[in-house]
């Protein structure tokens, strides 16, 4: 008669119990000691470990945003994605003394945080009225012809860039601007930006009609992008690299009409 086995003791402690399974970790998420290293460092002050911790929570964030997105069901371009990685990545920064290394991730324990960046940039759902009774009253006429110009956006992200490299290569103020935004924006948000300032100091009192017009974007996304790269530029204030930044005056505006 075969013997028959012992029963397994499961009693914590117990050299016989089973072993714990081990935490699961995203195959692409970084190594946590190394993240907990960096955020250490944020909540002591250190305002280059930002940077840092942008490139190691990278993944898991725009992982994060991307699903948020899609749950909502809006539709979003690259650079839509990459502004939202951004902010989402600065509301957890900004935490960063409340988190503890022994629990979980700082994008996972900010969730919420990460999901109102979200809802924030969603902003209300709803048509603007003007849009619904322009549709409206296109469709009684479809054989009017064409009158606006047709719009290419890269066209006009380069001048507007090239405007701001040749300021820059004889300016040390405009030379830092520079720099500043190709730290803190894609290429389009860039000259979104630039074009809306330019019009508000010429005295245009709408602006975002303007721009959105130029950029063939809508008047809120115009708004949406001014708001979001001045506030970077502006938490740029106290990097030794900027030390002119805060003092221009189209950083220093606050308003996006």
């Amino acid at each position: 008669m075969d013997p028959v086995p012992a029963p397994t003791d499961t009693t914590p402690g117990s050299p016989a119990g089973p072993a714990p399974a081990p935490a699961v970790v995203p195959a692409d998420d970084p190594d946590p000691a190394e993240v907990a290293a960096v955020m250490a460092e944020i909540a002591a002050g250190d305002t280059a470990a930002v940077w840092r911790f942008l490139l190691l929570a990278d993944r898991p964030v725009r992982r994060q945003v991307r699903r948020e997105l899609r749950r909502l069901r809006i539709p979003y371009t690259r650079d839509d994605l990459d502004g939202l990685v951004l902010d989402a990545v600065d509301a957890i920064v900004r935490c960063a003394r409340s988190w503890r290394p022994d629990g979980a991730p700082p994008w996972t324990w900010a969730r919420d945080r990460v999901t109102g960046v979200v809802h924030r940039w969603a902003g209300t759902f709803a048509d603007p009225l003007d849009e619904v009774v322009a549709a409206r009253h296109a469709s009684y006429d479809r054989a009017a012809p064409e009158t606006s110009p047709a719009v290419d956006p890269a066209d006009v992200v380069e001048d507007v860039l090239a405007t701001l490299r040749r300021v820059a290569a004889r300016d040390p103020r405009a030379a830092q601007l520079a720099a500043a935004l190709d730290l803190v924006a894609s290429p389009r948000d860039a000259a979104v930006w630039l074009t809306h300032a330019d019009e508000r100091a010429t005295g245009n009192r709408s602006p975002a009609v303007t721009v959105a017009a130029r950029f063939g974007l809508g008047e809120a996304a115009v708004r949406k992008v001014v708001q979001r790269v001045g506030q970077r530029l502006r938490a740029l204030g106290g990097d030794d690299r900027f030390p002119d930044l805060l003092h221009l005056p189209v950083v220093a505006a606050r308003r996006a009409a």
